[in-house]
């Protein structure tokens, strides 16, 4: 991509007489080698503090593959009502895989039942009644859940019923409903909740269609425009930077860390779970990292344009302008997303998100869930790995490498699990495309948010 200097009306967004200085001075090379150092083993640090953390919080993974189950199962009863011939049959097979635990097989059971028939539900029920589990309750409740098949759900007293659906939860009292007229109040609550999560994960993936054909034409206009020098990258080299920049995202990266175990230490104790708002504090780290950035005697107005902290063109121009890059960004993030399905597909990984349990909580939560992953997240991040990193690398690296580095690191440190590194990864590839398009933070800040909301929002319509 072209480096040449922009022209004066869009001079980064500062003053009119800026430009990047073109000769570096001579700077020693220890400082960039120490910030790789920080880097490369916070990275790890957080990976594998990540990976421990799953490891080490049963409870939290067993709870994500609960939830695949519920919204599996919930997902072929609303496609059911919505498409009366819709097959079901390969998503209770698909159940089947999801169980990992002797809950989950019976759980899994039990929507075989909705989706393929009772005979099916006992077949599957058989080798928890038959062998000794370490939870005679859950056996117990094994014979319940055979009994109402056979009988029906009027076997049991208003108590049983009752405990049945407070230890199983959904699946409780999808058992309980089992070929219960729709209008009774217990299947009618299941078919009403089956339906929403139906119905928005259809209309979700009929979005992301739809846009990803829109972004497909986007992106093979823009690849056509560029090609004949109708479309110019904004972003200009600032090769005088030195390690500075590296630096800084080394110290943004011990900051992190550092807030994060303070947080857990002071508000989280042991097996405590850190209140949301509390996530709001790690943003400390990025005033700490422009700190560092002046105590190095670096230029505020530099720092500015290497952060991409400028107006660019103008917020009217730069914000739609990050969702139409992210838009034309789409097709590569859709081929994310497929490779990393066929990822949790083979290796049976259940990915989670350590905030995802809060979309299902009051108003003011779900609030503060969209102001953190559609304004924190996305000002934080795109400032230091589209911002300060990738400024550093662009110096001396192509755009790719640049934004495939990036990438990585950007994919690895997050928490989702290693299966999602494939999705994070191209999400990351594109906001450094927009940011090589746009130089100012502003757009990739704008599709970062874009692209959370619309997760998050999927997350709130389908608890």
């Amino acid at each position: 991509m072209t480096d040449s200097p922009p022209p004066p009306e869009r001079a980064a967004g500062l003053s009119l007489e800026y430009q990047p200085l073109a000769s570096p001075p001579a700077a020693p090379r220890w400082p960039g080698v120490v910030a790789w150092v920080v880097i490369l083993t916070s990275a790890g640090f957080m990976m594998v503090s990540n990976l421990g953390r799953d490891a080490a919080e049963s409870q939290r993974a067993a709870g994500a593959a609960e939830r695949q189950l519920v919204l599996s199962v919930q997902y072929g009863i609303g496609l059911r009502q919505v498409l009366p011939t819709a097959p079901t049959g390969a998503i209770a097979q698909q159940l089947e895989g999801l169980a990992k635990t002797q809950a989950h097989r019976l759980h899994a059971a039990i929507a075989a039942a909705e989706l393929q028939g009772a005979d099916q539900a006992i077949k599957l029920l058989k080798p928890l009644l038959s062998q000794q589990l370490e939870d005679e309750q859950l056996r117990q409740d094994a014979a319940l859940v055979a009994r109402i098949y056979r009988d029906g759900p009027g076997v049991l007293d208003e108590h049983a019923r009752q405990k049945l659906i407070d230890r199983h939860g959904f699946f409780g009292r999808l058992v309980l409903s089992y070929n219960q007229p729709d209008t009774d109040p217990l299947r009618a609550r299941v078919l009403a909740e089956s339906r929403r999560v139906a119905l928005s994960l259809v209309g979700f993936g009929a979005v992301a269609l739809l846009l990803g054909g829109a972004g497909m034409v986007m992106l093979v206009v823009a690849i056509v425009l560029y090609l004949n020098g109708l479309l110019q990258p904004l972003y200009v080299r600032q090769p005088a930077a030195g390690t500075v920049y590296l630096e800084m995202f080394a110290v943004y990266l011990l900051a992190h860390i550092g807030m994060s175990y303070l947080l857990h230490v002071i508000f989280g104790g042991e097996g405590q779970k850190i209140s949301l708002g509390w996530n709001w504090a790690v943003a400390a780290a990025l005033p700490v990292t422009i700190g560092y950035g002046l105590l190095r005697k670096h230029p505020w107005q530099e720092i500015r344009y290497a952060l991409g902290w400028h107006a660019g063109r103008g917020w009217l121009i730069e914000v739609p302008l990050g969702i139409v890059g992210y838009i034309a960004g789409l097709p590569l993030i859709i081929l994310g997303f497929g490779v990393t399905y066929v990822l949790i597909r083979v290796s049976g990984a259940t990915p989670s998100h350590p905030i995802q349990g809060e979309a299902s909580g009051p108003p003011g939560q779900i609030l503060l869930l969209y102001s953190i992953a559609s304004l924190m997240a996305p000002v934080v991040e795109e400032t230091m790995f589209r911002g300060a990193l990738f400024h550093h690398l662009r110096q001396r690296r192509g755009w790719a490498l640049s934004a495939v580095i990036v990438a990585i690191l950007f994919a690895a440190i997050h928490p989702q699990g290693w299966a999602t590194i494939p999705v994070l990864a191209c999400i990351a590839i594109v906001l450094a495309g927009i940011r090589e398009w746009r130089s100012s933070i502003i757009a990739p800040a704008v599709a970062h948010a874009f692209n959370n909301a619309m997760v998050v929002t999927l997350l709130v319509l389908i608890q």
